[in-house]
């Protein structure tokens, strides 16, 4: 009696699966699905260098992916804004503005468009100067991804997966103003002005052989000293050289960093740095109240940077 109530279940269960056809299989084709999309993003660009605004700028190439049975890209809004990092020039407080537009038939489905916002044109989107910019400030990009069927996408509807990973949508960047630094160099000395606690020592000294050797991407030795000949001009042949300051350029200013062998702190004084194509002045003096003016004129065929202060 058993067996005969387990197969006559068994026999409906049968029917009820046999009875179903593929028309009953809930698969909906893509075509069927909510429209979305994305542009993943590859960077070829991402940092505008502070020293060369005429030329910098952003680059990216962007692949649209959408729903081509739904709708096409209507356009792409660029947007620009700007993010003051600095407070010693001021703080300067810009609205996002709108760049520029792309046409929809700029895209294609799976294809690269170029998407490049020049340092100059975001600057003068946003009516601002080189003044009130420095090297650790940014320029913001957005975009406005708009579908013919009126649907926007942009960072704030964007989920985190979108995003990033594999899709790599974010819609958004942080464009950072850096200052490469390139002050490797060999030079000729001259020196003058030299000065010991307030008092005028006359006299010229030249030198032959002087270096910077960078230490890192902002940091430089300095060859033979940072004196450079002031101890053996003033204090006789043999006294050395002040050894252990480094030099560092931060986005073109100029500053020494360190102590030499006996302890002593030095400064570049404020207002004194020229730049002469390959020649480079400036005033220096240090704790034990050494101080002096050097030119430093490059035989490696290079000229100085126009930017240094």
């Amino acid at each position: 009696m058993k067996n005969i109530k387990y197969i006559f279940s068994l026999l409906i269960v049968l029917a009820f699966f046999s009875a179903c056809t593929d028309d009953d299989k809930v698969t909906p084709l893509f075509s069927e699905l909510p429209n979305g999309a994305y542009l993943t993003t590859t960077i070829v660009s991402g940092t505008i260098n502070f020293n060369d605004l005429a030329s910098s700028k952003f680059e990216a190439n962007l692949v649209p992916t959408y729903n081509a049975d739904k709708a096409s890209i209507s356009s792409v809004d660029v947007f620009v804004g700007f993010k003051d990092n600095t407070t010693g020039n001021g703080t300067t407080v810009v609205a996002e503005k709108l760049l520029k537009t792309i046409a929809g038939t700029q895209f294609s489905l799976g294809q690269p468009t170029k998407l490049i916002v020049t340092a100059t044109e975001a600057m003068a989107s946003l009516a601002i100067t080189p003044a009130q910019m420095d090297g650790s400030d940014a320029i913001l990009v957005r975009l406005l991804l708009k579908m013919s069927d009126g649907q926007l996408f942009t960072a704030s509807n964007t989920s985190a997966n979108v995003k990033s990973g594999v899709y790599n949508s974010p819609f958004s960047w942080t464009v950072s103003l850096v200052c490469p630094s390139d002050l490797i160099a060999k030079f000729d000395i001259m020196q003058t002005n030299f000065k010991f606690r307030g008092a005028p020592e006359p006299g010229t000294l030249n030198l032959t052989g002087g270096e910077f050797k960078r230490v890192d991407g902002v940091t430089y030795s300095i060859l033979p000293g940072a004196d450079f000949g002031w101890w053996n001009f003033l204090y006789g042949a043999g006294s050395g050289y002040a050894t252990g300051i480094t030099l560092k350029e931060a986005c073109g200013k100029l500053t020494l960093s360190g102590s030499d062998q006996f302890g002593d702190t030095y400064k570049i004084l404020p207002g004194t740095v020229i730049v002469a194509g390959n020649k480079l002045t400036y005033q220096w003096d240090n704790t034990w109240g050494e101080e002096g003016t050097v030119t430093l004129t490059r035989t490696d065929g290079k000229l100085w940077p126009t930017n240094l202060k």
